[in-house]
Formats: C-alpha cells, sequence, structure tokens
C-alpha cells in the first residue's frame, strides 16, 4: 500500500491523464501515418502515385504494357528507401534491372508498369485486394485512352 500513497504524492493524476493522452496521440497518428502512406490518384490522362517524400506520374499514352504481379526482392537501392511499410525511389533488382517502386509493403502483390521507353514504374497500396482495384482502374484508364 505504501508504493502507491508514494506514487499518488509524486503523481498527480493531471499529470497522468495528459501522459496517457499523449501516449494515445502518438501512436494513433503513427498508425494513420502508416495507413495513408501511398496515395494513388487517377486522373484522364495519367495515374499518380505518392507519398510525402516520393512522387510518380505514369502518362497512359507511354505505357507499353501493365500487369499484377508479385513484388520482388527490393534488390540495391539506387536511390530511394525502404522501410517497414513502404519501399520507394529508384532501385536495381535481378528481375527487373533498373525500376522506379512506390509500394506499401503491406500488400504481396504489385502493379507493375512497363513504359515505351523501357522504363519500368511499381506501385502497390494497403493489401493485395486494394492492389487489385488499382489495377483494374489503370487498365480501365488506358482503355479510355487509346
Amino acid at each position: 500500500m505504501k508504493f502507491w500513497q508514494k506514487f499518488w504524492q509524486l503523481v498527480s493524476r493531471k499529470d497522468l491523464v495528459f501522459g496517457t493522452l499523449l501516449f494515445v496521440v502518438v501512436i494513433a497518428m503513427g498508425v494513420y501515418e502508416t495507413c495513408n502512406k501511398i496515395t494513388v490518384t487517377f486522373s484522364e490522362t495519367a495515374v499518380d502515385i505518392s507519398t510525402s517524400k516520393y512522387s510518380m506520374n505514369i502518362p497512359y499514352e507511354l505505357v507499353e504494357s501493365a500487369e499484377l504481379t508479385p513484388l520482388p526482392e527490393a534488390g540495391q537501392v539506387i536511390d530511394g528507401t525502404d522501410d517497414m511499410a513502404a519501399r520507394t525511389g529508384h532501385w536495381k533488382n535481378s528481375q527487373w534491372g533498373e525500376y522506379y517502386i512506390c509500394a506499401d509493403l503491406n500488400s504481396p502483390d504489385c502493379v507493375a508498369v512497363r513504359l515505351k521507353d523501357g522504363r519500368l514504374f511499381a506501385f502497390s497500396r494497403r493489401s493485395a485486394e486494394v492492389t487489385r482495384e488499382l489495377y483494374e482502374l489503370l487498365r480501365s484508364g488506358l482503355a479510355l485512352s487509346e
């Protein structure tokens, strides 16, 4: 019983509530940022994929092919980042060679888009289901631009 008496003498209830609320806010912000780290926006002429530090623009007229594929091993970074939530930037691996990526690592799949000039762009968001929906939207955007 002495422990709790001493504890409440040292810590006011107001300080304890403030500390708890601060902790909850920090956790909530981390979860929110991770869930919304990558955004994908479709327009009439292109698809834009972005994070707070990286963005890609894929004009439909430059697309040679697009496929839904398992996300390959990262390979070597040329100019990019890779953390527990996302992989972004310019990379090189044995499967694709040099490629550009903006992928949510919660999804095992990605949309791989090869451009007419040979560059490859890959992106994913949140889950396999969401990534599949993005692939279908991209295909419909490509069909409309033809």
